[in-house]
């Protein structure tokens, strides 16, 4: 299966695409209400974070990328920090409809101001609610500023580490300090994940040949996560209908006799997988056997180098409705915005939209 372009690489290790880079693209998209004065064109009926004063749509401040640089526990306008791990809503159903974007796609400087554009045009709160965060090992370094503005949006994270293959005492232990930095800065934390799409075996360089290699793995770092109060993740990709791999690889929900994965979190895109006649059986077959919340890690149009037809797109978002619409044990939903490929078009907001509501009214 063909991976992701380009600008899906920049957003994967140390979020560099708020960076220089993206000071040089312009979005073509007319702005609409909301994108250019900052207004929120949404009503309420997702929590968010955000008070009365909030702050969605300001920009984070400079930063070192060190503890100190992030901002203090909870104050007017942030979100308090705590390991709720699921969103509420008005309809008492859990979970978020959230979105993760590339700024320089948006024709933004930063994350938050793109968060204002993209959210603009899908008329939800999608950005500013859930977004996935993803780092290359198991510290914050230059990310230390987007989780400045996903503090001040009160936007949640699904976090995905990726701590080194070689067990190691001090990877858990800088690993549950980063933890507790974002903790502490007021992050609100859905899920972490330890090494996203590890049963995705269509890469040149495999990291895990085999599922009790992962499992092991999980099975090392993941307490460590659990002891932190944070839900942990398992994020397969969907390579089949089937799915023996996303099986096989599944750490499960607990090691000697103590918690483990609470969450499933698969990658389904249209093109890549829905078009070529690919279901998530697999995905909804594991949370309902082990009880695990089902939400996306990645949804959208697709991970290759091809797009979807609108009637396509249209269609692969009813599906998704129907996994997910009135599903009580969910996790949040998030749409990939990380090139070109992944504008959803006006035709694609509409069914952004419409799947927001079919899970949050």
């Amino acid at each position: 299966m063909p991976r992701q372009d380009l600008n899906r690489r920049s957003v994967l290790y140390g979020t560099a695409v708020i960076g220089a880079a993206s000071l040089l693209a312009r979005s073509r998209h007319a702005p609409t209400i909301g994108e250019a004065e900052g207004t929120v064109p949404w009503g309420t009926n997702v929590t968010t974070g955000t008070g009365e004063g909030g702050s969605a749509g300001s920009s984070p401040a400079p930063g070192d990328g060190s503890a100190a640089a992030l901002p203090p526990p909870a104050g007017p306008g942030r979100a308090a920090a705590g390991p709720e791990g699921t969103g509420t809503f008005t309809n008492g159903l859990t979970g978020r409809v959230g979105a993760t974007l590339s700024p320089a796609a948006l024709g933004a400087r930063t994350w938050s101001e793109a968060a204002r554009k993209f959210d603009a045009r899908v008329g939800r709160p999608m950005a500013a609610s859930a977004s996935r965060m993803f780092f290359s090992g198991v510290t914050l370094g230059s990310s230390a500023d987007l989780v400045r503005a996903f503090v001040e949006t009160g936007t949640s994270a699904v976090m995905s580490f990726r701590p080194s293959r070689i067990h190691s005492t001090t990877e858990i232990a800088t690993l549950k300090r980063t933890i507790r930095e974002c903790q502490n800065a007021g992050l609100k934390i859905d899920a972490i994940c330890l090494w996203h799409e590890p049963n995705d075996i269509t890469k040149k360089v495999v990291p895990f040949r085999t599922g009790a290699e992962y499992i092991d793995y999980v099975r090392y770092y993941g307490p460590a996560v659990v002891e932190m109060g944070v839900p942990l993740a398992y994020i397969p990709v969907v390579l089949t209908t089937a799915g023996a791999l996303q099986d096989s690889y599944f750490p499960g929900t607990t090691w000697r006799g103590k918690p483990l994965v609470t969450h499933i979190y698969p990658d389904f895109y249209c093109m890549s997988q829905y078009v070529q006649g690919v279901r998530m059986d697999a995905s909804v077959r594991l949370a309902d056997a082990y009880g695990l919340r089902l939400g996306l890690g990645e949804f959208g149009q697709t991970n290759s180098h091809s797009r979807p037809s609108n009637s396509d797109f249209a269609a692969y978002m009813r599906y998704l409705r129907g996994v997910y619409a009135g599903r009580e044990n969910r996790g949040s939903c998030i749409y990939w915005f990380g090139g070109s490929l992944g504008d959803p078009h006006r035709a694609g907001y509409d069914e952004l939209g419409t799947f927001y509501e079919a899970l949050t009214a």
